[in-house]
């Protein structure tokens, strides 16, 4: 999620589509983890308990919240607010959705109506992981 939240983009699609669209990030395993390959200043291992992946989730919400002013909650019930929250341990949510990290997912009447590509996989070249939050900010304005 670090495209989004580093260059603000997650601020500025929340704060214009927050009336229209209801904002969920789910946690599902670090990334880069500092005993695992890494890329760059990583100082968190991966999980090893699902309160380890809630600690880390919570962090999350505070590099949203540094970068956006207050938007992120691990508050499953503030609805004002993005929501973030974990995947368990078993991946149930990754594994029922076919997604990995940074994929981005439109649900509308409940039905998933917009998948992004695999961020992952498109990260590679720079310009693209602006495409795509390009391309979920061009689909919450036209629908």
């Amino acid at each position: 999620m670090s495209f989004f939240v580093n260059q603000g983009r997650l601020a500025s699609l929340y704060n214009v589509y927050k009336e229209k669209a209801e904002f969920l990030i789910v946690y599902q395993l670090e990334a880069h983890p500092s005993d695992g390959i890494t890329l760059g200043e990583s100082m968190i291992p991966q999980h090893k308990t699902i309160q380890e992946k809630i600690d880390a989730a919570k962090l999350l919400v505070d590099a949203v919240n540094t970068e956006t002013e207050d938007v992120a909650t691990i508050d499953i019930d503030d609805a004002d607010k993005i929501r973030v929250v974990s995947d368990d341990m078993e991946h149930t949510f990754a594994s029922i959705y076919d997604c990995y990290l940074e994929d981005v997912f439109i649900i509308k009447d409940g039905k998933i109506s917009m998948i992004g590509s695999r961020m992952v996989e498109d990260t590679r070249d720079p310009n693209l992981i602006f495409w795509m939050a390009d391309v979920v900010e061009k689909w919450l304005s036209s629908n």
